[in-house]
């Protein structure tokens, strides 16, 4: 139907037509109990009709989005951070600074301009400026969060597909016990236990940094996360009463927080606050320093999650109980963080030579893994 007037749409079809004065065609249509009007932004009759079979096609299941044309990527990154917000996930920071360097590019945007085409040439302008691969994809993770979030609000049409890069090899550092040493004498003094603690419970930072003593009890010797305070949103239960290391510097955070409270007039409800009682916060630049000093250059905190692991593999700890105690969530995950370096390739070698030389002397003897590593 074609016309210079502008007729009223029944539910479930769509009009097209022009109206005076300009050479356009436009759809209207009803919408959750009002009229619509959107414009084609073409000339071209036989493209007009097009869209509005589609449109209408949409209407008919459901899924139409008469405001998709308005929504822009701001508004999109917006719903981004007030569902994360909302659910009290975690990853807000991160998932902030992946919306900084979305919105370098995409503010203004109209959601629907937003395609496929779009969103390569962002990966490669990225990559142009010297972002890894598993950084432009976390970004692009949070850029199709926000798509999904628009439609499933009836803001957006449709989710572009979005090609996922090749990622590099998972990092595979690690601490040994003599690099942890050499860290801690060149970190500030307040620092010095939270790094024992990272290396002792292969827990993620904010975990231990976010630590009350409400969470920890020094007589039955456990320290319990509530459900929903990690990432996976599991509780956890780790006891230390089998290892003396972890008991003994909890007590002496628990005296030095005494120490603070009594300095302060405060009361000092972190395991492990700064000097002042308070939050302990970004520490990148007394991170970065120790390690240069101690010749550990390339060395992350999160290197501490995959020693964890890997001494626990090392110790024989039944791979279901260090899952619950490091906190991982899928074997898949926690096979990626038990690091294999020369020296266990090394322990395994040997211990297949001892087999062989009690084959080759007429009897067979069976070594501990534990033995060959202490000879």
């Amino acid at each position: 139907m074609t016309t210079t007037a502008r007729p009223r749409a029944a539910q479930g079809s769509v009009v097209l037509f022009r109206p005076k004065g300009t050479q356009r065609w436009y759809l209207r249509y009803s919408h959750g109990g009002k009229q619509h009007v959107e414009p084609t932004k073409t000339h071209d009759r036989k493209g007009a009709e097009r869209l509005r079979k589609t449109r209408e096609a949409e209407l008919q299941l459901g899924i139409a989005a008469p405001d998709a044309t308005r929504t822009t990527f701001d508004e999109l990154a917006q719903m981004v951070m007030d569902d994360f917000i909302a659910n009290k996930k975690p990853s807000a920071g991160r998932t902030e600074d992946c919306l900084n360097h979305l919105r370098s590019h995409f503010a203004g945007w109209k959601a629907s301009a937003i395609t496929s085409d779009a969103i390569t040439k962002y990966q490669r302008m990225r990559q142009a400026e010297g972002a890894a691969n598993s950084t432009i994809n976390r970004e692009c993770g949070v850029l199709k969060r926000a798509l999904r979030l628009g439609l499933r609000a009836d803001k957006v049409r449709a989710v572009p597909y979005i090609a996922r890069l090749h990622d590099a090899p998972p990092r595979a550092g690690f601490f040994e016990r003599d690099e942890l040493d050499a860290l801690v004498r060149h970190l500030p003094e307040y620092l010095r236990p939270v790094a024992e603690c990272f290396y002792l419970t292969g827990w993620r930072k904010r975990e231990v940094l976010d630590l009350t003593w409400s969470r920890v009890d020094l007589r039955d010797e456990t320290i319990r996360l509530d459900p929903g305070t990690t990432k996976n949103h599991e509780g956890r239960v780790f006891p230390f009463d089998s290892l003396p290391p972890l008991g003994d510097l909890l007590r002496a955070q628990h005296a030095r927080m005494r120490e603070i409270a009594q300095r302060t007039g405060a009361i000092v409800p972190l395991v492990f606050p700064n000097p002042r009682g308070k939050r302990i916060g970004a520490f990148r630049k007394s991170w970065a320093t120790a390690c240069r000093k101690a010749g550990l250059a390339s060395k992350l905190v999160h290197d501490f999650r995959r020693t964890s692991a890997r001494n626990m593999e090392r110790a024989g700890v039944p791979r279901s109980v260090a899952m619950k105690l490091i906190g991982h969530k899928t074997e898949a995950i926690y096979r990626r963080y038990t690091i294999v370096n020369d020296r266990d390739l090394s322990e395994g070698v040997a211990k297949l030579a001892t087999l062989h030389l009690a084959d080759t002397a007429g009897e067979r003897v069976v070594v501990p893994f534990a033995a060959v590593s202490k000879s």
